[in-house]
């Protein structure tokens, strides 16, 4: 064997091996086209100790219910196991889940609106679903379309009310006897479209009030309603919220200190971070420079006090609940951060951060200093049919046990979108990784997979809202590995290689069975 092909063997070797190990072990994953996924939730939908995987998408207006325990990730992840989808149709902004009946089975409760891709309308203005997929009933009645929904006991019968935001620019409750002649509970009126509801305890009196945000284009108002509907306050949010994210992700409810009541906080365009007391007081805000695209709480250190992590392109932030900076880790890059979720992956009383942005999803440790990465580019087929890569975004990330194990996984859904002679074509592909907890910091893993022929359909184009900022250079760059002495070649030449042959053969097919994503076809 040539010399020169022996040290090409090798190296090509050794390349594999280090893009088959990684921080984040691909496994389960679905390629779905036409479509692109809003938001994902991991919870127990029918009672049976299983987490389900819930993603919402915003053309084909899907509720999809994927179940990871036992699933077989050599194939294609569909449906099995207990999954099902839901056609609204229209685009599934958010949903809740909760027993609304009392006979302590769950329904899922989910909300559409008219899909700016299609144009396409729900034909419902709300839905409630039974655990297995199957239609409960459905309002269609005074409170008007809905764009946001969630689960509070705000009559204290001991049974959750459907909580509803409206275009109308209704806040309603529902009666726990939604199909009487007269569903409606209470409703409130806000000045713009109601955006965001959650029903949360923000007074200790263990009944939840309920949050709402209304809003246009650059304004916006977060309000507290009372049990009955009776509005509390109202702040006035200068600029409005990033308008082209899910509201659910730059608003939450946070323990910021374990001794006082919750507080809101929420992610603005040009105001930064803004945290309001549950007396509709603002507490302190922390500007970027940027908007906020994502943000968590959770108590990242153990300290009983929830952090607020915050997305602001290039930048992932810790804040700490008076609003301080206490750690900040650099993307390196300019596009949008959609997506943050933290959860303590290793065991050790602090929580790591998955964040999911353009082509990558990164883990952060408590400190923000980066843990590791995984790179999803996707090869598809252009105008000229010849096959280019198109990277992804990872629009919506889960960090948590997705199988009732007790161990930490990841769940994410990617966008994408592709130029055919047959006009815009859409994707999105949900994917499941194992995490290695003995993994820190080595060369991004990346897996290249074919996208499906484009459908016979013709979309509208999709434009990205743009971001104006200075990109810094990485700071995260990976030193050579020295290169060890190249041992004697023998006398009779050519031959280096060849007692080493077995063994080459042997590691070669080691690495191709640990990469069953980077040759098989998604």
């Amino acid at each position: 064997m040539d010399r020169s092909i022996c040290i090409i063997l090798m190296i090509a070797l050794a390349g594999a091996q280090a893009s088959a190990e990684g921080l984040l072990e691909p496994s389960c994953s679905t390629l779905l086209t036409g479509d692109l996924a809003n938001i994902l939730m991991v919870t127990d939908v029918d009672g049976d100790g299983v987490p389900n995987i819930l993603m919402g998408t915003k053309i084909g207006g899907n509720l999809h219910n994927y179940v990871y325990k036992d699933a077989d990730c050599t194939q294609d992840w569909t449906h099995m196991n207990g999954g099902w989808t839901y056609d609204t149709p229209g685009d599934v902004r958010s949903f809740a889940v909760s027993d609304l009946d009392g006979d302590g089975r769950n329904q899922v409760i989910i909300n559409s609106i008219t899909s700016s891709h299609t144009q396409n309308t729900p034909k419902e203005y709300v839905y409630v679903i039974h655990a297995n997929g199957l239609e409960d009933w459905d309002f269609n009645k005074e409170c008007g379309l809905s764009a946001s929904v969630d689960a509070a006991d705000v009559d204290g019968t001991g049974i959750d009310n459907v909580i509803l935001g409206t275009k109308s620019k209704k806040v309603c409750a529902l009666a726990d006897d939604t199909k009487s002649k007269k569903p409606v509970l209470w409703s409130y009126v806000a000045a713009d479209p109601v955006e965001f509801v959650k029903g949360a305890d923000m007074t200790g009196d263990a009944v939840p009030e309920i949050i709402a945000y209304s809003g246009g284009y650059r304004k916006g108002d977060l309000t507290l309603l009372s049990p009955l509907g009776q509005k509390l306050w109202t702040a006035k949010i200068s600029g409005g919220m990033y308008n082209a994210m899910i509201p659910s992700n730059v608003i939450k409810v946070a323990t910021l200190s374990s001794v006082g009541p919750p507080s809101i906080v929420i992610g603005t365009y040009e105001s930064g971070v803004q945290a309001y007391s549950n007396a509709g007081k603002l507490i302190w805000e922390y500007k970027t420079g940027n908007l906020i695209s994502a943000m968590e709480v959770a108590d990242i250190d153990g300290d009983s006090d929830d952090e607020v992590i915050i997305g602001s392109a290039p930048n992932v932030i810790i804040l700490d609940g008076q609003g301080k900076k206490v750690a900040s880790w650099n993307s390196g890059s300019e596009k949008t951060i959609y997506s943050i979720s933290a959860y303590d992956m290793d065991s050790d009383g602090k929580k790591e951060i998955a964040v999911g942005t353009h082509k990558f999803i990164y883990v952060l440790d408590d400190d923000g200093s980066k843990y590791g990465e995984w790179k999803y580019t996707v090869e598809i087929q252009g105008l000229t049919k010849a096959y280019e890569e198109r990277d992804a975004d990872a629009v919506s990330v889960f960090m948590g046990d997705l199988d009732g194990d007790g161990e930490a996984e990841i769940a994410s859904a990617w966008n994408w979108q592709q130029d055919t002679h047959r006009g815009n074509q859409y994707s999105l592909a949900l994917r499941a990784f194992e995490i290695d907890e003995s993994y820190r910091e080595a060369p991004p893993t990346t897996t290249t997979v074919m996208a499906e022929p484009e459908p016979d359909v013709d979309k509208p184009t999709m434009t990205e809202p743009t971001t104006t900022v200075v990109t810094p250079q990485r700071d995260d760059t990976i030193e050579d590995e020295p290169q060890e002495e190249e041992e004697e070649e023998e006398e009779e030449g050519g031959m280096c290689c060849i007692p080493m042959l077995p063994a080459i053969i042997a590691a070669a097919l080691a690495v191709l069975l640990r990469l069953p994503l980077a040759i098989r076809r998604d």
